[in-house]
Formats: structure tokens, sequence, C-alpha cells
């Protein structure tokens, strides 16, 4: 912005009277006008924009609009006006994209969709308004004609999206905003264009959801198998940190909720007596001895709900062999209360 601002002096009609340029000081004056009413237009040159207007002492304030305009400049009879300033500064393009995070990765991977309408704003230190906008079909959006200060920039993050994992990795990937949908303050005053400032939203999910005693042993949930209610479970992630528990209700059901994306398994302690059956495509359960019953690790995306997850169990109950190891003393192939039990032979 080094170089010679170009200025006009017109009339109150908008009629150019005269035209000048700044000096090296960044001054400027329009000499011998008669008494009336003038506007200044400033010329802005490409990579500058107008600062705000009137946010001080008339003395000290910049008098130009957006356009580079300064109007109503009154001058009475023998009185100079001294104070018709312009303020400019340099011009900042922000961007530039909001997507579903399938994974909760925190980065945007291939194939993954850029989210549509979410509303941007950009705000100032002290969180006045500069500018807003909203996505466009692609997630993409643009705001352009920001002064070059530091800026936070917030996105709407409407129900039922959260924000994923920010700051992962690289910044051109990544997402940057909070919880809350605020990137903080960013670092920007002195530059011209920053296009990585992203925001990674995801969908929460559902699984569950039946429990049941498959009565006649075929692994298909038949019209006559009923739910086993009060059935421990317990939901996993695929590093084995456990997540939720749910007991089953009165009719078999069960539901772990807000769930982020990732990979996850199930587990389940069921009474005595029931084993889970591998027939069939009914039940999704591994034995794995001791009474534990697994899943195979599953997979959720953002906002995948999987309502399929059904356990099933056959009865079985099981019966002991048992009885004693006697010395029989007399011999006569018959238990008597005299008559010891043998722990080791030796």
């Amino acid at each position: 912005m080094a170089l010679p601002i170009s200025l006009i002096c017109c009339d109150e009609s908008g009629i150019a009277l005269n035209q000048t340029t700044t000096d090296a000081d960044g001054r400027y004056k329009f000499d011998n006008l008669p008494v009336g009413q003038y506007q200044i237009l400033v010329s802005i040159p490409q990579g500058s924009i107008a600062t705000r207007i009137q946010q001080g002492t008339p003395t000290l304030d910049s008098d130009i609009n957006p356009y580079g305009l300064a109007t109503d400049l009154v001058l009475p009879l023998g009185i100079d006006n001294k104070d018709v300033d312009a303020g400019l500064t340099l011009s900042l393009e922000l961007g530039d994209f909001v997507w579903e995070d399938l994974n909760y990765n925190g980065l945007q991977d291939a194939g993954e969709p850029g989210l549509e309408g979410v509303a941007v704003r950009a705000l100032d230190a002290s969180g006045n308004l500069l500018a807003e906008t909203l996505t466009g079909a692609d997630g993409k959006y643009i705001l352009i004609g920001l002064p070059s200060i530091d800026i936070e920039m917030t996105f709407e993050v409407a129900d039922p999206f959260k924000a994923t994992q920010s700051n992962i990795s690289d910044p051109t990937t990544n997402s940057d905003i909070n919880n809350a949908g605020s990137t903080g303050l960013i670092t920007l005053s002195g530059q011209s264009s920053n296009k990585n400032i992203d925001a990674g939203l995801y969908r929460e999910s559902c699984i569950g959801d039946f429990i049941w005693l498959d009565q006649n042993g075929n692994g298909i949930q038949d019209t006559d198998d009923r739910g086993l209610w009060d059935v421990m479970v317990v939901l996993y992630n695929e590093a084995g940190i456990q997540q939720q528990i749910y007991f089953s209700n009165e009719t078999g059901r069960y539901e772990f909720c807000g769930l982020k994306p990732g990979n996850y398994y199930l587990t389940t302690q069921p009474s005595r007596w029931l084993f889970s059956n591998p027939r069939g495509l009914g039940s999704i359960l591994k034995d794995m001895g001791n009474g534990e019953f697994k899943t195979e690790i599953f997979t959720l995306v953002s906002g995948n709900t999987l309502m399929d997850l059904d356990l099933g169990f056959e009865y079985r109950p099981q019966s002991k062999l048992c009885g004693i190891v006697f010395a029989d003393e007399n011999a006569d192939g018959r238990y008597t209360l005299n008559e010891t039990g043998i722990a080791i032979m030796s």
C-alpha cells in the first residue's frame, strides 16, 4: 500500500471537480473550494479495503464507506475541514470446507461428503460480526473483503451433528473447530488469504436390539420365541475399553445410543444353562467359554444405526455325575458308613 492513493473531490451531486494523489506521508488536500457541500471518493487499491467508518473522534476516525466515498462534507465560509480521513487495510479472504467426518478421525478422507447450508461467521476479537455466509452444495464456503486482522471463525453445529476431533495431523485436511463450533481467535493479521479453515462434523449412532430364547434351536427368531429379560450386555471399543452397559428390558430389547463412529464389539454373560446358538442367521454371538459370549467387531460410521445386532440363546440344562471312591474293607462290594473315601491312592 505504498503507492500514492488517488482521490477525487465531487460536488454534492457526485460531479467530479478536482483530482489529486496522496504524498509520501499519505496526506492530501483540495484547495480553493467555495462554500458548499462535497464528497470525496478514494480509489481503494486492489488487495485493500476501507476500514471501519467513524469509529473514533472526527480527528482520528476514517470517514469513507466500503466504496471509498466520504459524503455530506460541508464547508462554511472561510472554515477549512482538515479531518476528512480514509483508513485502508489489507483485504483478507477466508475458506474453505465443512464435511461429514464419517469415521470420526478428524481428517477429510476420500468419499466423505461436504455439508450444505452450514452457517459460517467471521468475528473480530471483540465478538463483532464481520461477515457471514452459508456453505454450498459441495460444503465449500468463502468470505472475501475481510480486514486483515486476527479473526474467530464460528460454524453452526446444528442437531443431529456434533464437532469431530480437532487439529489432528495435517492442517490442510483436519478440522479446526472445538465442540462449540469455534476456531478461537486465529492469528491472521497481515495475511491476505487462508483457505484451510475447515470444520468436520459427525452424527452419533445407536445399536441394538433383541435378546431372545431360541426355543427350537433353529437360530431364527420365530413368532413364539420370547425375549430374555435382565441380560447384561456390555459394549467395548476395538481397544477393549468398556463403553456402556445395558440390561435387556422385559421384552428382551437392549439399546446403546450416543455412539461415535468407530469399531466396537459386545459381550454378554446370561444365566446358567443358556448358550448361544451359532446356527441360522438370527444371532451374532460366539461362545468364548467360561460363560462369556462375544460378537465380532462391527463398524459404525457417522449416523449409521444398527438395530439388527440380535443375541439368541438356547436353553440347555445340564446334569452332574458324581459319587465316591471308597475303601471296601470287607470286600462285599457295598459302601457302608464306617468305610472311608479314598482321596489319593499311592
